[in-house]
């Protein structure tokens, strides 16, 4: 929910274990914060779907929504490599290992 969205933000940004680097927390969160304001707008007429949106704004809910799931699969396959590596096969483990190990 955006709630906990929040509140684990501030919690990285000002509570007791602050994030290391700000900047790199934040390009990575805003993605999650922004996409459910886009669809809230797009959903807040009577009939959202009536009208089209127009090629701008099709185009900013498609590229915040696919940085969003590429975020999001990429932070999770880190996770397994780091975590669980057993689960991933070898080939694949071999392929991402290094690149995964470069991001914060």
């Amino acid at each position: 929910t955006f709630y906990s969205l929040v509140v684990i933000i501030a919690e990285s940004l000002f509570g007791k274990v602050v994030t290391p680097d700000p900047q790199v927390f934040m390009w990575v969160y805003i993605p999650y914060a922004i996409f459910p304001l886009l669809v809230i707008i797009r959903l807040w007429s009577d009939k959202p779907f009536a009208t089209r949106m127009s090629g701008f704004a099709a185009s900013v809910v498609w590229f915040v929504g696919t940085i969003t799931l590429a975020l999001f699969f990429t932070y999770s396959l880190k996770w397994f490599v780091k975590y669980d590596p057993d689960l991933l096969p070898a080939e694949v483990l071999a392929f991402v290992k290094e690149p995964l190990s470069q991001l914060p």
